[in-house]
């Protein structure tokens, strides 16, 4: 089994040319922030005041709530058929031609 040596100088040329463009687009960025008038404080562990006494039960309970709403919402539109998403849809609309007689 032949293993292959990596060329220092390669790897040194790529990591060189990386860290130009890195330094490069963090200078564009900081460029463009420059101009900007709003500059808001924000914290990096905010938590809402209506959710600082929740525990991590209340919270999980919370998120698995939500998950199971969200593939229930997606099993009642997998069951639904074409036919009843268009009555759903013109529902509420008084105006209904009939549209399967052809002239």
């Amino acid at each position: 089994m032949k293993i292959n040596k990596i060329n220092p100088s390669i790897f040194l040329l790529k990591n060189k040319l990386f860290s130009e463009k890195a330094l490069l687009l963090e200078q564009k960025k900081k460029e463009e922030l420059k101009d900007c008038t709003f500059k808001p404080l924000l914290e990096a562990n905010y938590v809402s005041k209506r959710r600082q006494g929740e525990s991590v039960n209340e919270r999980e309970n919370r998120f698995d709530h939500l998950y199971a709403l969200g593939k229930e919402l997606i099993a009642n539109k997998k069951n639904k058929t074409k036919k009843d998403i268009e009555n759903e849809e013109f529902k509420f609309c008084s105006f209904k031609p009939d549209t399967s007689k052809y002239y």
